[in-house]
C-alpha cells in the first residue's frame, strides 16, 4: 500500500477539502440556500470519510508522513535531500 493510498494521506486530503468547504462558507454569508444545500452536505460527506479512514485505520499499523516543510532547525521534518546530513 502506497501512501497515496494510505489512511493517513485520505484524512489529511478529507481535512483539507473540509477546511475548504469552510472557507466557501465564509463567502456568502447571507445565503442560506448556500448553506442548507452544499455546505452542511458537504461538511457531512468529509465527517463521513473521515470516519471511513478512520475505522480503515484502526487494524493497521502506524503510520508516519512526512509534510513538505522546509526547516533546517529540525530536520527530521525537512523534505530536501540535504536533510540527512543535518542528522
Amino acid at each position: 500500500m502506497g501512501m497515496a493510498s494510505s489512511p493517513l494521506a485520505g484524512s489529511l486530503l478529507v481535512a483539507v477539502g473540509w477546511l475548504a468547504v469552510a472557507v466557501l462558507g465564509l463567502i456568502p454569508a447571507n445565503n442560506a440556500f448556500f448553506a442548507r444545500r452544499i455546505a452542511f452536505p458537504l461538511g457531512a460527506a468529509a465527517g463521513v470519510a473521515s470516519l471511513r479512514f478512520g475505522l480503515q485505520a484502526v487494524w493497521l499499523p502506524p503510520q508516519i508522513l512526512t509534510l513538505p516543510l522546509g526547516c533546517p532547525i529540525c530536520p527530521s521534518i525537512c523534505v530536501s535531500t540535504r536533510s540527512r546530513d543535518f542528522s
